[in-house]
């Protein structure tokens, strides 16, 4: 079984609300559900590395004050995967704009936390806002 390390990042704005994306209906994996920026951490480089790359990616933005706030794993037998996902809170830098790489999201929005419920997320950020909600 292999290993696969994925990091993402709840990023907050001034007025604390995070930063979503829709996945593209063109996404092969979870088509149209609201997700946080992030990815596979890739050989050769460190978690903080990967993060940084997939924000800039995925939304063209950078973060500061990166902090690890939830962990979550699984084992999926039909990939013969073992999934371990890392989730900071960061800050957006306040020179930044988001710009979306159109492949991957066709959409974002800036949201308080606890307004989330009438979109449709992953699963795994049901999960960690409801951890942030404890926070």
């Amino acid at each position: 079984m292999k290993t696969r390390l994925i990091v993402h990042s709840l990023v907050t704005n001034e007025n604390s609300e995070i930063l979503l994306l829709r996945r593209s209906k063109y996404n092969d994996v979870l088509p149209n559900l609201w997700d946080i920026p992030g990815g596979s951490v890739e050989e050769n480089e460190t978690v903080i590395q990967a993060l940084a790359r997939e924000l800039l990616e995925e939304a063209g933005i950078k973060v500061k004050n990166e902090q690890i706030f939830f962990f979550q794993e699984n084992l999926d037998l039909a990939k013969d995967t073992h999934f371990i996902k890392l989730i900071y809170l960061s800050d957006l830098d306040s020179s930044n704009q988001v710009r979306l790489n159109k492949e991957e999201h066709d959409r974002y929005r800036w949201v308080s936390p606890k307004k989330t419920e009438d979109l449709d997320l992953v699963d795994y950020l049901k999960d960690c806002l409801a951890k942030l909600d404890e926070k």
